[in-house]
């Protein structure tokens, strides 16, 4: 988790971390090498070590982006230090699908839903779910 700071009225927000910091705390967290990153991400390895390395030592945007998307992060997340939990990032994903597909992948997790229960014995919770 990230730390928080607090802005007027009470308002949270999280701390953002520069992008040194946050290629540091995501290449230690993930465990991967900073030449795996410059190359997944297709940015100069040299780059990243000097940014690395040295504190005031930045990264273009586009670079920066790259690296986020290395990590499957949006930018936000990446610097922010935390991945959006599973279900908002699954809810994101739905709602960019055409309604058919979101009909299909719905109508197979229900599916899936029902066999496990029907295998564990447990109750159907699949009956309780709203359905549209």
């Amino acid at each position: 988790m990230s730390p928080i700071a607090t802005y007027g009225m009470g308002i949270i927000f999280p701390t953002m971390m520069n992008f040194r910091e946050a290629l540091i705390f995501w290449q230690q967290k993930r465990e991967v090498s900073l030449r795996a990153i410059a190359e997944g991400a297709g940015v100069s390895y040299e780059q990243l070590k000097k940014v690395k390395q040295i504190d005031t030592r930045a990264t273009n945007f586009d670079d920066g982006v790259k690296v986020a998307h290395f990590f499957r992060l949006t930018t936000e997340e990446f610097l922010a230090g935390e991945a959006a939990s599973s279900p908002d990032a699954l809810v994101r994903a739905l709602e960019a699908l055409s309604p058919q597909a979101r009909e299909v992948l719905e109508n197979a997790a229900y599916a899936q839903l029902a066999s496990e229960q029907e295998k564990s014995g447990r109750s159907k919770v699949a009956d309780r779910l709203p359905r549209e």
